[in-house]
């Protein structure tokens, strides 16, 4: 399961994840993402992950389109850190 809260500013859209992104739940968050992105006032993607407690191979393949894409991936502990980590060091494929 994946809870997703939602943060609109006038200058950017956070989405917040809690739980497993896995399996129909990465399809749920690529169809937030283009929600928030949708709305005139969201300029830029923040999404974070501190409260993620597992990503499986598509999980990973979304957030690493979406980092390439311009969004900002935010994760504080150690799992989560190390997660943004490699997406953000891999190039584009």
């Amino acid at each position: 399961m994946l809870r997703i809260h939602v943060e609109e500013t006038c200058s950017c859209a956070t989405l917040r994840l809690e739980g497993r992104l896995a399996g129909a739940w990465v399809q749920e968050l690529e169809r937030c993402c283009q929600d928030a992105l949708a709305r005139p006032r969201s300029r830029s993607l923040v999404i974070e992950l501190d409260a993620v407690t597992f990503v499986d191979e598509e999980g990973q393949s979304l957030l690493r389109e979406l980092h390439q894409a311009g969004a900002t991936l935010v994760g504080r502990g150690a799992q989560c850190r190390y997660l943004v980590e490699q997406i953000q060091q891999q190039r584009p494929g």
